[in-house]
């Protein structure tokens, strides 16, 4: 329903300019029923108890409602302090403006600044964006983050007889280091003329794909890490790729790339089995992974809920030429349980085609042993990208360090960017981090053809 002039009115009036902005701001939901923002675990804010949308409010019936349709055009080219910075009284600039109308023109900006800002944190919430889900948020001052561990022998306790001194463990440093943080930024203006002509729709539009523009940016940088198109893990200063089909000389017996199509259970199997004999590259004793999380192209999405979710399954054929007589066995499904709800997302299929697309033209396809030769047609590529699959701890493996959350920023122009420019403010969108790897050993990538390094 369309938030009229006359509601508008009757708000202000009730509340004043400053209790006017919070209850606009609680019922678009950036704020909840105590006056806060909340964020979620990745660090992403929080839409909640939404009564009304952005769309439902007319930028100039909010304009009069606040203002008067007097002089509507002069005001709203003033730049007014905000409410933090009211300091005592404010001093007329020589616009016709007299001071008690300043809380009138920053409520408006304000609240025009929530409507704006709500429909620049959509898409960053949506359930499409699916990467930071998968991520441990970690928030920085740091450019660069560097993990440090101390090594120890795999077996450091030895005997000691009576009087002999206690035995001394050597103990060495290791570390894991990040790339730089990058920061991805940018901007909605806010013309006199969106107002005057109640552009609502269109400048709402603008600020949603200015922003989801730059929530794709991340989302794509982040599934280029997970599915091994960036390879950013830097061991003890040496960087190594993010998945192998055959053990990195000096990574501890690092095989984290399988052969291995979704078939039923025991493709799950492989997954399990690959991990427990993964060890750490200094002790050489066993790293436990509690493997739960599934990753599927959008094609088999369907399918790898199925193999989740069977409750029985059958072992062995009668019908079997090559082996007469096996018997058939029935049972409960052994993986029952023991794996989340499988997740898909576009983005990462849309990356993933790209880049077989790119090796198969770059003749790159000479790492990937398959039985026609090296050359895939357009259907190969997309039957291959469908088959592939991930499995694992995935915010045990991967951080998302986070220097600037996602930010939104109003500010007011100066005076004569104002008149050259028509603006009545703008609004800056901020965010800076980076993906990476703390340990590529927690996820395991299964494809349909045979590699040896998973290097693209």
């Amino acid at each position: 329903m369309p938030f009229s002039i006359d509601q508008g009115r009757a708000l202000y009036r009730r509340c004043g300019p400053v209790g006017f902005v919070r209850e606009m701001h609680s019922l678009l939901g950036l704020r909840n029923a105590q006056g806060v923002k909340v964020r979620r675990e990745d660090g992403l804010p929080v839409l909640e108890n939404r009564k009304i949308r952005p769309e439902d409010i007319s930028l100039r019936s909010l304009a009069v409602a606040i203002l008067g349709e007097d002089r509507l055009e002069s005001k709203l080219m003033v730049s007014p302090p905000r409410f933090s910075e009211f300091e005592g009284d404010v001093l007329e600039a020589g616009n016709d403006i007299v001071p008690s109308q300043f809380s009138d023109i920053t409520a408006y900006n304000e609240t025009v600044a929530g409507l704006l800002e709500v429909k620049i944190l959509e898409p960053w919430v949506r359930p499409d964006k699916l990467a930071p889900e998968l991520m441990t948020n970690l928030p920085s001052n740091k450019r660069v983050e560097k993990f440090i561990g101390i090594s120890t022998p795999a077996d450091a306790a030895q005997e000691r007889k009576p009087g002999q001194r206690h035995p001394r463990a050597e103990l060495s440093e290791r570390y894991v280091t990040t790339p730089y943080t990058k920061n991805r930024a940018n901007a909605i203006d806010v013309t006199r003329e969106a107002i005057m002509f109640d552009l609502t729709r269109q400048l709402m539009d603008h600020a949603e794909l200015v922003s989801d523009t730059l929530a794709l940016r991340k989302e794509y940088l982040m599934w280029d890490l997970i599915l091994g198109i960036t390879n950013n893990y830097s061991y003890d200063g040496t960087t190594f790729y993010t998945y192998a089909g055959t053990s990195q000389g000096g990574n501890g017996n690092w095989v984290n790339c399988l052969n291995n199509d979704l078939v039923d259970w025991t493709s799950l199997d492989k997954v399990y089995i690959a991990q427990s004999r993964l060890v750490d590259p200094e002790t050489g004793q066993p790293i436990v992974i509690s493997a739960r999380q599934l990753i599927v192209m959008p094609g088999r999405i369907s399918y790898a809920r199925k193999v989740i979710r069977d409750t029985e399954v059958r072992q062995g054929n009668q019908g079997n030429t090559t082996n007469v007589g096996t018997a058939l066995g029935y049972g409960a499904n052994p993986i029952a349980g023991r794996w989340d709800e499988p997740k898909t997302s576009q983005y990462a299929y849309k990356r993933l085609t790209d880049i077989l697309s790119d090796a198969n033209t770059a003749g790159l396809l000479s790492l990937i042993s398959t039985q026609n030769g090296y050359g895939w047609a357009a259907s190969d590529i997309q039957n291959h990208a469908d088959a592939m699959w991930f499995a694992g701890d995935f915010k045990k493996g991967i951080v998302y360090v986070e220097n600037l959350p996602l930010t939104v920023m109003r500010a007011a122009p100066t005076s004569y960017e104002m008149a050259d420019r028509g603006l009545v403010f703008s609004m800056f969108v901020d965010e800076m981090g980076i993906p990476a790897w703390k340990d590529p050993r927690y996820v395991v990538r299964n494809q349909d053809f045979a590699v040896t390094t998973a290097n693209w």
